[in-house]
């Protein structure tokens, strides 16, 4: 498995053939993993917030 400074070079790599205008068919699908990836990571700590300031109210 990659370590987390592996992915993050591999997708300033990805950043660098994007802007290039190299994007293939995969790299468009990697792209919506992406944004889904960040929707569920924010809806998460939405749902953590309220978690929290429930247990605050307690």
């Amino acid at each position: 498995m990659a370590t987390q400074n592996q992915i993050l070079e591999q997708l300033k790599i990805l950043e660098k053939l994007y802007n290039r205008g190299e994007v293939s068919e995969v790299v468009e699908r990697a792209q919506k993993i992406i944004v889904y990836e960040i929707a569920i990571a924010q809806q998460q700590a939405a749902e953590l917030e309220t978690d929290l300031k429930q247990y605050e109210t307690q």
